[in-house]
Protein backbone atom coordinates (compact mmCIF):
# COMPACT_ATOMS: atom_id res chain seq x y z
CA UNK A 1 0.00 0.00 0.00
CA UNK A 2 1.37 3.38 -1.01
CA UNK A 3 1.98 5.92 1.74
CA UNK A 4 1.73 9.71 1.66
CA UNK A 5 4.77 11.87 0.95
CA UNK A 6 4.51 15.55 1.85
CA UNK A 7 6.80 17.53 -0.46
CA UNK A 8 6.72 21.08 0.96
CA UNK A 9 5.61 22.94 4.09
CA UNK A 10 2.10 23.53 2.68
CA UNK A 11 -0.34 22.25 5.32
CA UNK A 12 -2.42 19.32 4.06
CA UNK A 13 -5.61 17.80 5.45
CA UNK A 14 -4.36 14.44 6.69
CA UNK A 15 -7.69 13.13 7.95
CA UNK A 16 -7.14 9.69 9.50
CA UNK A 17 -3.68 9.20 8.05
CA UNK A 18 -1.33 8.35 10.94
CA UNK A 19 1.98 7.87 9.12
CA UNK A 20 3.48 10.38 6.71
CA UNK A 21 6.81 10.90 4.95
CA UNK A 22 8.50 14.28 4.51
CA UNK A 23 10.53 14.76 1.34
CA UNK A 24 13.11 16.74 3.33
CA UNK A 25 13.39 18.80 6.48
CA UNK A 26 12.48 21.82 4.35
CA UNK A 27 8.90 20.60 4.92
CA UNK A 28 9.33 20.72 8.68
CA UNK A 29 8.34 24.32 9.38
CA UNK A 30 7.07 25.37 12.80
CA UNK A 31 3.47 25.21 11.50
CA UNK A 32 4.05 21.78 9.97
CA UNK A 33 5.34 20.47 13.30
CA UNK A 34 2.04 21.46 14.89
CA UNK A 35 0.08 19.82 12.07
CA UNK A 36 1.99 16.55 12.51
CA UNK A 37 1.61 16.23 16.27
CA UNK A 38 0.67 12.66 17.24
CA UNK A 39 1.61 11.40 13.76
CA UNK A 40 4.39 9.00 12.85
CA UNK A 41 6.76 11.05 10.69
CA UNK A 42 9.64 9.75 8.58
CA UNK A 43 11.90 12.38 7.00
CA UNK A 44 13.88 11.39 3.90
CA UNK A 45 17.63 11.98 4.57
CA UNK A 46 19.06 14.79 2.48
CA UNK A 47 20.90 13.68 -0.65
CA UNK A 48 23.70 16.22 -0.16
CA UNK A 49 24.61 15.20 3.38
CA UNK A 50 27.82 13.89 1.82
CA UNK A 51 30.00 16.86 0.93
CA UNK A 52 31.95 14.65 -1.48
CA UNK A 53 28.72 14.14 -3.43
CA UNK A 54 28.01 17.87 -3.21
CA UNK A 55 31.39 18.65 -4.77
CA UNK A 56 31.07 15.96 -7.44
CA UNK A 57 27.58 17.16 -8.38
CA UNK A 58 28.85 20.73 -8.48
CA UNK A 59 31.29 19.80 -11.23
CA UNK A 60 28.61 17.89 -13.13
CA UNK A 61 26.11 20.75 -12.88
CA UNK A 62 28.75 23.22 -13.99
CA UNK A 63 29.26 21.17 -17.17
CA UNK A 64 25.52 20.99 -17.86
CA UNK A 65 25.19 24.72 -17.27
CA UNK A 66 27.96 25.50 -19.78
CA UNK A 67 26.40 23.23 -22.41
CA UNK A 68 22.92 24.67 -22.01
CA UNK A 69 24.23 28.24 -21.86
CA UNK A 70 25.86 27.68 -25.24
CA UNK A 71 22.62 26.29 -26.72
CA UNK A 72 20.48 29.08 -25.22
CA UNK A 73 22.89 31.78 -26.43
CA UNK A 74 22.25 30.67 -29.99
CA UNK A 75 18.50 30.15 -29.59
CA UNK A 76 17.78 33.39 -27.70
CA UNK A 77 20.14 35.38 -29.90
CA UNK A 78 18.20 34.21 -32.93
CA UNK A 79 14.74 34.65 -31.38
CA UNK A 80 15.58 38.15 -30.14
CA UNK A 81 17.51 39.19 -33.25
CA UNK A 82 20.54 40.13 -31.19
CA UNK A 83 24.02 38.81 -30.36
CA UNK A 84 24.63 35.07 -29.98
CA UNK A 85 27.86 35.74 -28.08
CA UNK A 86 28.05 33.42 -25.07
CA UNK A 87 29.40 36.14 -22.73
CA UNK A 88 26.51 38.41 -23.77
CA UNK A 89 24.01 35.77 -22.62
CA UNK A 90 26.12 34.67 -19.63
CA UNK A 91 25.69 38.20 -18.24
CA UNK A 92 21.92 38.18 -18.89
CA UNK A 93 20.65 34.66 -18.22
CA UNK A 94 23.65 33.04 -16.50
CA UNK A 95 22.49 33.59 -12.89
CA UNK A 96 18.97 32.31 -13.63
CA UNK A 97 20.08 29.31 -15.69
CA UNK A 98 22.61 28.13 -13.10
CA UNK A 99 20.35 28.58 -10.10
CA UNK A 100 17.34 27.01 -11.79
CA UNK A 101 19.34 24.01 -13.07
CA UNK A 102 20.76 23.38 -9.59
CA UNK A 103 17.36 23.75 -7.93
CA UNK A 104 15.82 21.22 -10.33
CA UNK A 105 18.69 18.79 -9.68
CA UNK A 106 18.22 19.15 -5.92
CA UNK A 107 14.47 18.49 -5.97
CA UNK A 108 14.87 15.68 -8.55
CA UNK A 109 17.61 13.97 -6.49
CA UNK A 110 15.53 14.14 -3.31
CA UNK A 111 12.51 12.59 -5.08
CA UNK A 112 14.71 9.78 -6.42
CA UNK A 113 16.13 9.14 -2.94
CA UNK A 114 12.62 8.94 -1.45
CA UNK A 115 11.07 6.70 -4.11
CA UNK A 116 13.99 4.27 -4.36
CA UNK A 117 13.37 3.16 -0.78
CA UNK A 118 9.64 3.70 -0.17
CA UNK A 119 6.39 3.07 -2.08
CA UNK A 120 4.89 6.55 -2.03
CA UNK A 121 2.26 8.81 -3.52
CA UNK A 122 1.86 12.54 -3.11
CA UNK A 123 -0.83 15.19 -3.41
CA UNK A 124 -0.37 17.73 -6.20
CA UNK A 125 -2.31 20.97 -6.38
CA UNK A 126 -4.17 21.39 -9.68
CA UNK A 127 -2.36 24.22 -11.50
CA UNK A 128 -1.41 24.99 -15.07
CA UNK A 129 2.27 24.31 -15.71
CA UNK A 130 2.75 27.83 -17.05
CA UNK A 131 1.27 29.49 -13.95
CA UNK A 132 4.74 29.90 -12.48
CA UNK A 133 6.60 31.61 -15.31
CA UNK A 134 8.46 34.50 -13.69
CA UNK A 135 8.59 37.91 -15.31
CA UNK A 136 12.25 38.39 -14.41
CA UNK A 137 15.06 37.07 -12.23
CA UNK A 138 13.98 39.10 -9.22
CA UNK A 139 10.56 37.45 -9.18
CA UNK A 140 12.09 34.00 -9.69
CA UNK A 141 14.63 34.61 -6.91
CA UNK A 142 11.87 35.46 -4.45
CA UNK A 143 9.33 32.82 -5.49
CA UNK A 144 11.83 29.94 -5.68
CA UNK A 145 12.10 30.05 -1.88
CA UNK A 146 8.32 29.84 -1.38
CA UNK A 147 6.34 26.68 -0.66
CA UNK A 148 3.80 26.97 -3.50
CA UNK A 149 6.47 27.50 -6.18
CA UNK A 150 8.39 24.49 -4.92
CA UNK A 151 5.21 22.41 -4.67
CA UNK A 152 4.50 23.11 -8.35
CA UNK A 153 8.08 22.36 -9.46
CA UNK A 154 8.27 19.13 -7.46
CA UNK A 155 4.84 18.17 -8.81
CA UNK A 156 6.00 18.56 -12.42
CA UNK A 157 9.11 16.45 -11.76
CA UNK A 158 7.01 13.86 -9.94
CA UNK A 159 4.58 13.57 -12.86
CA UNK A 160 7.39 13.37 -15.41
CA UNK A 161 8.87 10.43 -13.49
CA UNK A 162 5.53 8.62 -13.78
CA UNK A 163 5.00 8.38 -10.02
CA UNK A 164 1.65 8.03 -8.24
CA UNK A 165 -0.21 11.14 -7.15
CA UNK A 166 -3.62 12.54 -6.34
CA UNK A 167 -4.78 15.89 -7.66
CA UNK A 168 -6.16 18.29 -5.09
CA UNK A 169 -8.12 21.43 -6.03
CA UNK A 170 -6.39 24.74 -6.02
CA UNK A 171 -7.62 27.04 -3.28
CA UNK A 172 -9.20 30.26 -4.40
CA UNK A 173 -6.46 32.80 -4.92
CA UNK A 174 -6.58 36.02 -3.00
CA UNK A 175 -5.27 38.70 -5.28
CA UNK A 176 -2.65 40.68 -3.46
CA UNK A 177 -2.78 44.32 -4.31
CA UNK A 178 0.66 45.83 -4.45
CA UNK A 179 1.06 48.49 -1.83
CA UNK A 180 3.94 50.84 -2.39
CA UNK A 181 5.27 52.64 0.66
CA UNK A 182 6.16 56.30 0.58
CA UNK A 183 9.79 55.23 1.08
CA UNK A 184 9.64 52.96 -2.01
CA UNK A 185 7.99 55.66 -4.15
CA UNK A 186 10.51 58.28 -3.06
CA UNK A 187 13.46 55.94 -3.61
CA UNK A 188 12.17 55.06 -7.09
CA UNK A 189 11.72 58.73 -7.96
CA UNK A 190 15.23 59.60 -6.77
CA UNK A 191 16.60 56.63 -8.68
CA UNK A 192 15.00 57.86 -11.91
CA UNK A 193 16.44 61.31 -11.30
CA UNK A 194 19.92 59.91 -10.60
CA UNK A 195 19.80 57.76 -13.73
CA UNK A 196 18.75 60.74 -15.82
CA UNK A 197 21.63 62.84 -14.49
CA UNK A 198 24.03 59.95 -15.16
CA UNK A 199 23.19 59.66 -18.87
CA UNK A 200 26.50 61.19 -19.97
CA UNK A 201 28.69 59.60 -17.30
CA UNK A 202 31.86 57.86 -18.43
CA UNK A 203 32.17 55.85 -15.20
CA UNK A 204 28.99 54.31 -13.86
CA UNK A 205 28.72 52.77 -10.37
CA UNK A 206 25.32 51.09 -10.12
CA UNK A 207 23.44 49.27 -7.36
CA UNK A 208 26.36 48.91 -4.99
CA UNK A 209 26.56 48.40 -1.22
CA UNK A 210 29.28 51.03 -1.07
CA UNK A 211 28.59 53.82 1.47
CA UNK A 212 27.44 57.04 -0.18
CA UNK A 213 30.26 59.02 1.42
CA UNK A 214 32.80 56.95 -0.53
CA UNK A 215 30.81 57.14 -3.77
CA UNK A 216 30.68 60.90 -3.26
CA UNK A 217 34.44 61.17 -2.80
CA UNK A 218 35.23 59.05 -5.87
CA UNK A 219 32.72 60.84 -8.10
CA UNK A 220 34.09 64.18 -6.97
CA UNK A 221 37.59 63.12 -8.04
CA UNK A 222 36.42 61.90 -11.48
CA UNK A 223 34.28 65.03 -11.91
CA UNK A 224 30.86 63.45 -12.07
CA UNK A 225 27.74 64.38 -10.12
CA UNK A 226 27.81 62.05 -7.08
CA UNK A 227 24.45 60.29 -7.20
CA UNK A 228 23.84 56.74 -6.04
CA UNK A 229 21.63 54.46 -8.17
CA UNK A 230 19.65 51.38 -7.21
CA UNK A 231 17.94 48.41 -8.85
CA UNK A 232 15.88 49.53 -11.85
CA UNK A 233 12.14 48.81 -11.89
CA UNK A 234 11.20 50.22 -15.31
CA UNK A 235 9.96 46.91 -16.73
CA UNK A 236 7.35 46.27 -19.42
CA UNK A 237 5.68 42.86 -19.33
CA UNK A 238 2.99 41.21 -21.40
CA UNK A 239 1.10 38.06 -20.48
CA UNK A 240 1.83 36.31 -23.77
CA UNK A 241 3.51 32.91 -23.87
CA UNK A 242 5.40 31.96 -27.04
CA UNK A 243 4.68 28.23 -26.86
CA UNK A 244 6.34 27.39 -30.16
CA UNK A 245 9.57 29.12 -29.18
CA UNK A 246 9.53 27.45 -25.78
CA UNK A 247 9.09 24.06 -27.47
CA UNK A 248 12.13 24.77 -29.65
CA UNK A 249 14.14 25.53 -26.52
CA UNK A 250 13.14 22.19 -25.00
CA UNK A 251 14.29 20.26 -28.07
CA UNK A 252 17.60 22.14 -28.32
CA UNK A 253 19.01 21.55 -24.83
CA UNK A 254 21.25 18.79 -23.49
CA UNK A 255 19.38 15.50 -22.81
CA UNK A 256 21.88 12.76 -21.96
CA UNK A 257 20.04 11.28 -18.97
CA UNK A 258 16.77 11.37 -17.04
CA UNK A 259 17.62 14.54 -15.11
CA UNK A 260 18.73 16.44 -18.21
CA UNK A 261 15.58 15.39 -20.07
CA UNK A 262 13.41 16.73 -17.24
CA UNK A 263 15.54 19.89 -16.98
CA UNK A 264 15.13 20.70 -20.68
CA UNK A 265 11.34 20.55 -20.31
CA UNK A 266 11.36 22.68 -17.18
CA UNK A 267 13.68 25.35 -18.64
CA UNK A 268 11.24 25.72 -21.54
CA UNK A 269 8.39 26.17 -19.06
CA UNK A 270 10.02 28.38 -16.40
CA UNK A 271 12.26 30.62 -18.55
CA UNK A 272 11.38 34.17 -17.39
CA UNK A 273 9.57 36.38 -19.91
CA UNK A 274 12.31 39.03 -19.78
CA UNK A 275 14.59 36.65 -21.72
CA UNK A 276 12.09 35.70 -24.43
CA UNK A 277 8.63 37.22 -24.84
CA UNK A 278 9.49 40.67 -23.47
CA UNK A 279 13.19 40.92 -24.22
CA UNK A 280 13.01 43.36 -27.14
CA UNK A 281 10.75 45.97 -25.57
CA UNK A 282 12.76 46.00 -22.33
CA UNK A 283 16.07 46.20 -24.17
CA UNK A 284 14.80 49.15 -26.20
CA UNK A 285 13.60 50.96 -23.07
CA UNK A 286 16.67 50.44 -20.91
CA UNK A 287 19.01 51.69 -23.63
CA UNK A 288 17.14 55.01 -23.37
CA UNK A 289 17.47 55.18 -19.58
CA UNK A 290 21.06 54.21 -18.69
CA UNK A 291 24.28 56.00 -19.74
CA UNK A 292 24.81 56.33 -23.48
CA UNK A 293 28.53 55.70 -23.81
CA UNK A 294 30.15 54.55 -20.55
CA UNK A 295 33.82 53.62 -20.53
CA UNK A 296 33.70 51.66 -17.30
CA UNK A 297 30.74 50.05 -15.50
CA UNK A 298 30.93 48.94 -11.84
CA UNK A 299 28.46 47.05 -9.62
CA UNK A 300 28.41 44.92 -6.49
CA UNK A 301 24.87 43.51 -6.73
CA UNK A 302 23.22 44.24 -10.11
CA UNK A 303 24.96 41.25 -11.74
CA UNK A 304 22.27 39.05 -10.17
CA UNK A 305 18.74 40.42 -9.95
CA UNK A 306 18.76 43.58 -12.08
CA UNK A 307 17.83 42.18 -15.50
CA UNK A 308 17.50 45.57 -17.16
CA UNK A 309 21.00 46.52 -16.07
CA UNK A 310 22.36 43.16 -17.29
CA UNK A 311 20.79 43.62 -20.74
CA UNK A 312 22.25 47.12 -20.95
CA UNK A 313 25.72 45.90 -19.86
CA UNK A 314 25.70 43.10 -22.44
CA UNK A 315 24.75 45.59 -25.16
CA UNK A 316 27.31 48.23 -24.13
CA UNK A 317 30.16 45.73 -24.02
CA UNK A 318 29.51 44.90 -27.69
CA UNK A 319 28.25 48.19 -29.13
CA UNK A 320 30.45 50.63 -27.18
CA UNK A 321 33.32 48.40 -26.03
CA UNK A 322 32.51 49.36 -22.45
CA UNK A 323 34.37 47.51 -19.71
CA UNK A 324 32.35 45.78 -17.03
CA UNK A 325 33.67 45.25 -13.49
CA UNK A 326 32.01 43.36 -10.64
CA UNK A 327 33.18 44.41 -7.18
CA UNK A 328 33.25 41.88 -4.34
CA UNK A 329 30.17 42.43 -2.19
CA UNK A 330 30.65 39.95 0.65
CA UNK A 331 33.09 37.89 2.64
CA UNK A 332 32.29 34.27 1.82
CA UNK A 333 33.72 34.74 -1.69
CA UNK A 334 37.13 33.04 -2.14
CA UNK A 335 36.97 31.52 1.37
CA UNK A 336 34.24 28.95 0.62
CA UNK A 337 35.38 25.65 -0.84
CA UNK A 338 32.53 25.87 -3.36
CA UNK A 339 30.98 29.11 -4.57
CA UNK A 340 29.23 29.08 -7.93
CA UNK A 341 28.79 32.86 -7.92
CA UNK A 342 32.55 33.35 -7.83
CA UNK A 343 32.77 31.50 -11.14
CA UNK A 344 30.11 33.78 -12.59
CA UNK A 345 31.82 36.96 -11.37
CA UNK A 346 35.02 36.05 -13.15
CA UNK A 347 33.56 34.64 -16.37
CA UNK A 348 30.91 37.31 -16.96
CA UNK A 349 32.97 40.45 -16.24
CA UNK A 350 36.04 42.11 -17.74
CA UNK A 351 37.60 42.02 -14.29
CA UNK A 352 36.51 41.02 -10.80
CA UNK A 353 37.63 43.41 -8.06
CA UNK A 354 38.44 41.41 -4.93
CA UNK A 355 39.08 42.55 -1.37
CA UNK A 356 42.75 41.65 -1.66
CA UNK A 357 42.97 38.03 -2.80
CA UNK A 358 44.15 36.60 -6.10
CA UNK A 359 43.60 33.47 -8.18
CA UNK A 360 46.11 32.27 -10.74
CA UNK A 361 45.14 32.70 -14.40
CA UNK A 362 41.96 34.61 -13.50
CA UNK A 363 40.85 38.19 -14.19
CA UNK A 364 41.15 39.25 -10.54
CA UNK A 365 42.02 42.84 -9.63
CA UNK A 366 43.45 42.51 -6.12
CA UNK A 367 45.22 45.80 -5.39
CA UNK A 368 42.15 47.93 -4.66
CA UNK A 369 41.01 48.43 -1.07
CA UNK A 370 37.44 47.46 -0.24
CA UNK A 371 35.01 50.36 -0.42
CA UNK A 372 32.52 48.58 1.84
CA UNK A 373 34.78 47.74 4.78
CA UNK A 374 36.11 50.32 7.20
CA UNK A 375 39.31 50.51 9.28
CA UNK A 376 37.80 52.81 11.88
CA UNK A 377 38.31 51.05 15.23
CA UNK A 378 35.22 50.20 17.29
CA UNK A 379 36.04 50.20 21.00
CA UNK A 380 34.51 47.37 22.98
CA UNK A 381 32.67 48.04 26.22
CA UNK A 382 34.70 46.65 29.11
CA UNK A 383 31.78 45.25 31.10
CA UNK A 384 29.42 44.88 28.18
CA UNK A 385 27.42 41.91 26.97
CA UNK A 386 28.60 39.17 24.64
CA UNK A 387 26.94 39.29 21.22
CA UNK A 388 26.36 36.03 19.33
CA UNK A 389 25.72 36.77 15.65
CA UNK A 390 23.61 34.34 13.63
CA UNK A 391 23.40 33.73 9.90
CA UNK A 392 20.20 32.73 8.11
CA UNK A 393 19.48 30.78 4.94
CA UNK A 394 16.28 29.75 3.10
CA UNK A 395 14.73 26.37 3.89
CA UNK A 396 14.96 25.41 0.23
CA UNK A 397 18.35 25.01 -1.41
CA UNK A 398 18.83 27.62 -4.15
CA UNK A 399 22.55 28.03 -4.87
CA UNK A 400 25.71 25.95 -4.52
CA UNK A 401 28.16 27.31 -1.99
CA UNK A 402 29.66 25.94 1.20
CA UNK A 403 27.14 26.96 3.85
CA UNK A 404 24.46 25.05 5.80
CA UNK A 405 21.93 23.74 3.27
CA UNK A 406 18.65 22.01 4.04
CA UNK A 407 18.68 20.43 7.51
CA UNK A 408 22.35 21.36 8.05
CA UNK A 409 20.81 24.55 9.41
CA UNK A 410 19.11 22.64 12.21
CA UNK A 411 22.56 21.44 13.30
CA UNK A 412 23.74 25.05 13.05
CA UNK A 413 20.90 26.11 15.39
CA UNK A 414 21.94 23.39 17.86
CA UNK A 415 25.44 24.91 17.87
CA UNK A 416 23.99 28.33 18.69
CA UNK A 417 21.96 26.88 21.54
CA UNK A 418 25.03 25.30 23.18
CA UNK A 419 27.19 28.39 22.70
CA UNK A 420 24.48 30.59 24.20
CA UNK A 421 24.00 28.40 27.29
CA UNK A 422 27.70 28.41 28.19
CA UNK A 423 28.12 32.13 27.43
CA UNK A 424 25.06 32.89 29.57
CA UNK A 425 26.66 31.25 32.61
CA UNK A 426 30.15 32.62 32.03
CA UNK A 427 29.10 36.24 31.59
CA UNK A 428 26.46 36.51 34.31
CA UNK A 429 23.51 36.29 31.89
CA UNK A 430 24.85 39.22 29.86
CA UNK A 431 24.48 37.69 26.41
CA UNK A 432 22.38 38.68 23.39
CA UNK A 433 21.60 37.01 20.09
CA UNK A 434 21.57 38.98 16.85
CA UNK A 435 19.24 37.44 14.27
CA UNK A 436 19.44 38.15 10.59
CA UNK A 437 16.18 39.07 8.85
CA UNK A 438 14.48 35.92 7.55
CA UNK A 439 12.32 35.43 4.47
CA UNK A 440 11.15 31.84 3.95
CA UNK A 441 13.84 30.75 6.37
CA UNK A 442 14.04 28.29 9.25
CA UNK A 443 12.42 30.52 11.90
CA UNK A 444 15.61 30.44 13.94
CA UNK A 445 14.23 32.67 16.68
CA UNK A 446 11.10 30.55 17.20
CA UNK A 447 13.13 27.32 17.22
CA UNK A 448 15.56 28.70 19.80
CA UNK A 449 12.71 29.96 21.98
CA UNK A 450 11.42 26.39 22.20
CA UNK A 451 14.72 25.24 23.69
CA UNK A 452 16.11 28.32 25.45
CA UNK A 453 12.73 29.68 26.56
CA UNK A 454 14.09 33.13 27.43
CA UNK A 455 16.86 35.11 25.79
CA UNK A 456 17.65 38.68 24.88
CA UNK A 457 18.19 39.75 21.31
CA UNK A 458 20.04 42.61 19.70
CA UNK A 459 18.13 45.21 17.73
CA UNK A 460 18.80 44.25 14.11
CA UNK A 461 17.19 47.48 12.90
CA UNK A 462 20.45 49.10 13.92
CA UNK A 463 23.51 48.39 11.81
CA UNK A 464 25.84 45.84 13.34
CA UNK A 465 28.67 48.33 13.57
CA UNK A 466 26.52 50.72 15.62
CA UNK A 467 25.34 47.90 17.88
CA UNK A 468 28.84 46.62 18.64
CA UNK A 469 29.67 49.61 20.81
CA UNK A 470 27.44 48.14 23.52
CA UNK A 471 29.32 44.83 23.65
CA UNK A 472 32.67 43.55 24.84
CA UNK A 473 32.95 40.59 22.46
CA UNK A 474 31.40 39.35 19.21
CA UNK A 475 31.02 35.63 18.56
CA UNK A 476 30.63 35.17 14.79
CA UNK A 477 29.19 31.82 13.78
CA UNK A 478 29.42 31.83 9.98
CA UNK A 479 31.91 32.20 7.16
CA UNK A 480 30.52 35.53 6.01
CA UNK A 481 31.20 39.26 5.77
CA UNK A 482 30.47 39.82 9.45
CA UNK A 483 33.72 38.48 10.90
CA UNK A 484 35.72 40.36 8.25
CA UNK A 485 33.99 43.56 9.36
CA UNK A 486 34.75 42.99 13.02
CA UNK A 487 38.38 42.04 12.30
CA UNK A 488 38.84 45.12 10.10
CA UNK A 489 37.57 47.40 12.82
CA UNK A 490 39.67 45.61 15.41
CA UNK A 491 36.71 44.59 17.56
CA UNK A 492 37.32 41.59 19.85
CA UNK A 493 36.03 38.60 17.91
CA UNK A 494 35.73 34.86 18.33
CA UNK A 495 34.97 33.02 15.10
CA UNK A 496 33.32 29.60 15.06
CA UNK A 497 33.49 27.73 11.73
CA UNK A 498 31.78 24.34 11.78
CA UNK A 499 33.58 22.52 8.98
CA UNK A 500 30.71 20.09 8.50
CA UNK A 501 28.99 22.76 6.43
CA UNK A 502 31.33 25.76 6.22
CA UNK A 503 34.03 24.02 4.20
CA UNK A 504 37.09 26.18 3.62
CA UNK A 505 39.08 26.16 0.39
CA UNK A 506 42.29 24.18 0.74
CA UNK A 507 44.66 26.98 -0.26
CA UNK A 508 43.24 29.43 2.30
CA UNK A 509 42.79 27.01 5.18
CA UNK A 510 46.31 27.71 6.43
CA UNK A 511 45.27 31.32 7.07
CA UNK A 512 42.32 30.15 9.17
CA UNK A 513 44.68 27.84 11.07
CA UNK A 514 46.81 30.89 11.89
CA UNK A 515 43.71 32.54 13.35
CA UNK A 516 43.11 29.33 15.27
CA UNK A 517 46.67 29.25 16.62
CA UNK A 518 46.19 32.77 17.96
CA UNK A 519 42.88 32.02 19.66
CA UNK A 520 40.52 33.81 17.26
CA UNK A 521 39.04 31.05 15.10
CA UNK A 522 37.78 27.63 16.23
CA UNK A 523 36.44 24.63 14.35
CA UNK A 524 34.74 22.89 17.28
CA UNK A 525 32.44 24.20 20.02
CA UNK A 526 34.41 22.68 22.88
CA UNK A 527 37.61 24.61 22.19
CA UNK A 528 35.67 27.77 21.34
CA UNK A 529 33.97 27.66 24.74
CA UNK A 530 37.24 26.86 26.54
CA UNK A 531 38.74 29.96 24.96
CA UNK A 532 35.73 32.04 25.98
CA UNK A 533 36.11 30.85 29.57
CA UNK A 534 39.83 31.71 29.47
CA UNK A 535 39.52 35.26 28.11
CA UNK A 536 36.13 36.39 29.42
CA UNK A 537 37.47 38.35 32.39
CA UNK A 538 40.21 40.13 30.47
CA UNK A 539 39.19 40.53 26.84
CA UNK A 540 41.56 43.40 26.06
CA UNK A 541 44.68 41.66 27.35
CA UNK A 542 43.94 38.73 25.01
CA UNK A 543 42.84 40.81 22.02
CA UNK A 544 45.72 43.29 21.96
CA UNK A 545 48.42 40.66 22.25
CA UNK A 546 51.15 41.45 19.69
CA UNK A 547 51.06 38.07 17.91
CA UNK A 548 47.27 38.06 17.71
CA UNK A 549 47.20 41.56 16.24
CA UNK A 550 49.90 40.66 13.70
CA UNK A 551 47.89 37.62 12.58
CA UNK A 552 44.70 39.69 12.36
CA UNK A 553 46.41 42.27 10.16
CA UNK A 554 47.88 39.63 7.86
CA UNK A 555 44.48 38.00 7.43
CA UNK A 556 42.57 41.18 6.61
CA UNK A 557 45.32 42.34 4.25
CA UNK A 558 44.70 39.21 2.17
CA UNK A 559 40.92 38.91 2.42
CA UNK A 560 39.52 42.24 3.63
CA UNK A 561 41.96 44.87 2.49
CA UNK A 562 40.83 48.39 3.36
CA UNK A 563 42.62 51.73 3.40
CA UNK A 564 42.07 55.33 4.42
CA UNK A 565 43.70 56.29 1.12
CA UNK A 566 41.13 54.47 -1.01
CA UNK A 567 40.35 57.56 -3.13
CA UNK A 568 43.86 57.85 -4.58
CA UNK A 569 44.21 54.11 -5.19
CA UNK A 570 40.85 53.84 -6.93
CA UNK A 571 41.51 56.95 -9.00
CA UNK A 572 44.81 55.49 -10.19
CA UNK A 573 43.00 52.31 -11.18
CA UNK A 574 40.28 54.16 -13.10
CA UNK A 575 42.86 56.24 -14.96
CA UNK A 576 45.05 53.23 -15.64
CA UNK A 577 42.33 51.13 -17.25
CA UNK A 578 40.92 54.10 -19.15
Amino acid sequence: MKELLITTAIIEDLGKIQKVYLLSNWCNSINMQKNLENKTVITIPYHWKSKDKFEKDYQYLNNIYEKNLKYLSNILGEFNKTSKDIKYWRIIIGPWLRQFSDIVFDRYSQIKKATQKYDLYTNIIDTDKYDFISDNFNQFYSESKEDLWNHNLIGLIWKDLGLSYKTVPKEKEILKKKIFSIKFILKNFLNRFALFISKRDSYFFHNTNIPYSKIFNIYKRIRQIPLKTYEINEYNFSKKILLRNRQEIKYSLSKNNEYENILSKLISIYLPRIYLEDFQINKSNILKILPINPKKIFTTHAYLKDDLFKIWVAEKRIQNKSEYYIIQHGGCIRLCKIDQEEDHFIQSSDGFISWGWQLSDKLIIDKLPSLQLDKKVIRSKKNGDILIILATYPRYFYIQYSVPISDDYLDYINNIEEIYKVSYKLNNKKVKLRFDREVNGWDAEKRLRKSLKVFKKDNNNLSLLKSLRKYKLAICTANSTVFLQTLCQNFPTLLFIDLRFYEIRDDVFEDFKNLNNNGICFFDKENLLKQLSKINNNINQWWFDYDLQSTRKEFIYKYANCSDKYENIWLQFINKVD
